[in-house]
């Protein structure tokens, strides 16, 4: 299975991420990392990208959860006695149609 974190605050790591997945699914995990900045703001933040092979009954429930939502979350950390968390989704990869560039003109505005 592949999820994604779509948004992860700076200080969380690869190890991070592979530890709470590991915990939970007990399987083989796989992470990468990409840091990309707000638009808006201009701050740094992460995206993780997640595959999961031999994962354990939680996987079912835990898709079924995005399916059915958009998104599950998942607890990383407590601070001052609040859980942090982080929305997952899943990685499904969508085929895109081959469209060759065309030329044109473009407006002014």
């Amino acid at each position: 299975m592949s999820f994604y974190i779509p948004y992860a605050l700076p200080h969380v790591t690869i190890g991070m991420v592979t530890g709470a997945f590991e915990s939970i699914f007990e399987g083989e995990v796989s992470v990468n990392e990409t840091i990309r900045q707000d638009r808006d703001t201009g701050r740094d933040f992460k995206l993780f990208w997640i595959n999961i092979k031999d994962a354990n009954k939680h996987i079912d429930f835990f898709t079924q959860e995005i399916k059915d939502a958009g998104f599950a979350k998942i607890t990383y950390e407590r601070t001052k006695g609040q859980d942090r968390y982080w929305k997952v989704k899943l990685n499904e990869k969508t085929d895109k149609p081959d469209t060759a560039f065309v030329p044109r003109i473009l407006p002014r505005n």
